[in-house]
């Protein structure tokens, strides 16, 4: 099935797919270009679930980011009272080890890629990418755009 610019929809599907992995602010700018001249409804829920794909990974990895930034500058400032420089710098590497809001946020990361993976290879073949829960958000925006 191709559109009428003869490229094919699970090729479409793939590279959205890609797009919301790659870059969130090149995610934004393909919305709206698919919503404002695309005519097939496939590619409109099939740009909207990338969409919505990179948007929750984004939030996800801005939570995330913030919470290790907070706890890396709380150790940071615990260790430069006067009363604790006794500490060297070798305590500040310990307790950084234990940023626990990184790793988590770099598994996430690799969440993303695997699940950018999988995705792609199935839009590739069916021309149509379901993802759960931006699937649910895809269908209520459809319903508000129309």
């Amino acid at each position: 099935m191709s559109n009428k610019f003869g490229v094919s929809i699970g090729f479409l599907s793939a590279l959205f797919v890609f797009t919301a992995w790659y870059s969130p602010v090149a995610m934004i700018i393909l919305t709206v270009l698919v919503l404002i001249f695309a005519d097939e409804e496939i590619v409109k829920r099939n740009v909207l679930n990338a969409f919505f794909f990179s948007m929750i990974f984004l939030v996800a990895g801005l939570c995330l980011g913030k919470i290790s930034s907070v706890y890396q500058n709380s150790i940071s400032n615990f260790l430069n009272w006067k009363w604790f420089s006794i500490f060297d710098n070798d305590t500040y590497n310990v307790f950084t080890k234990l940023d626990f809001a990184g790793y988590i946020n770099k598994f996430v990361d690799l969440v993303k890629l695997v699940i950018a993976i999988i995705f792609m290879i199935i839009g590739l073949k069916s021309g149509e990418v379901k993802i759960p829960l931006c699937d649910s958000l895809a269908k209520k925006a459809m319903q508000i755009i129309r």
